[in-house]
C-alpha cells in the first residue's frame, strides 16, 4: 500500500472516530481517533519528512476540532441525533424533600441498621441515614430525632 493511501485511510478513520465520540461520549473513542491521526503523522514523517508530518498533524488537529464542534452543532438536528441525544429537560424529583426540621425533629423511631455511629433509622415509615449522639446503638433500639447537621439526621437513644 502506498504511504499516501495509508495516510488518507488513517486520517479518515481518525476523523470518523472523533465524530463518533459525539455519539458515544467518554473519551475512549476520541482517544483512538486521536491515535489514528498521530499514526498518519508518523507515516507521513517516515515517507515525506518533518514538514509533511507537521503539516498533516496541524491540519488534522484543526479538522478534528471542526468535526467535533460541527458534530455537536449539526448532529442534534438530525434524525439519528434525536435518537441519541436527550433534548427534554428533567424537571422531576426522585424523592420529594420534606421540611426536615419541622417534620422529623423530636419524633420517635427505631434503629434499622446499627449506628456505629452512622446507620439507618426508621421514623414515621421513612428510612433516614442518621448519626448517633449516644454512641453505639444496635438494631431495634428506640431513638428520638434531635436535629439536622450537615444533611444528616442526628438521633439520640430514647429515654424510657
Amino acid at each position: 500500500m502506498e504511504s499516501i493511501t495509508l495516510i488518507i485511510i488513517l486520517l479518515a478513520v481518525g476523523l470518523l472516530l472523533m465524530l463518533l465520540e459525539v455519539l458515544i461520549p467518554g473519551g475512549i473513542v476520541g482517544l483512538f481517533g486521536f491515535g489514528f491521526i498521530i499514526g498518519a503523522s508518523v507515516v507521513a514523517y517516515g515517507a515525506y519528512g518533518t514538514v509533511a508530518a507537521l503539516l498533516i498533524g496541524f491540519c488534522s488537529v484543526f479538522l478534528g476540532l471542526a468535526v467535533l464542534v460541527g458534530g455537536m452543532k449539526w448532529l442534534p438536528r438530525t434524525q439519528l441525533g434525536k435518537r441519541f441525544i436527550n433534548t427534554e429537560a428533567n424537571t422531576s424529583d426522585s424523592n420529594p424533600v420534606p421540611d426536615k426540621t419541622a417534620v422529623i425533629v423530636g419524633k420517635p423511631g427505631i434503629v434499622v441498621t446499627p449506628l456505629v455511629p452512622v446507620g439507618q433509622v426508621l421514623i414515621e415509615g421513612c428510612t433516614y441515614e442518621a448519626r448517633s449522639d449516644s454512641g453505639y446503638l444496635s438494631n431495634a433500639e428506640r431513638i428520638t430525632a434531635v436535629r439536622w447537621d450537615d444533611f444528616q439526621l442526628v438521633v439520640r437513644k430514647a429515654e424510657d
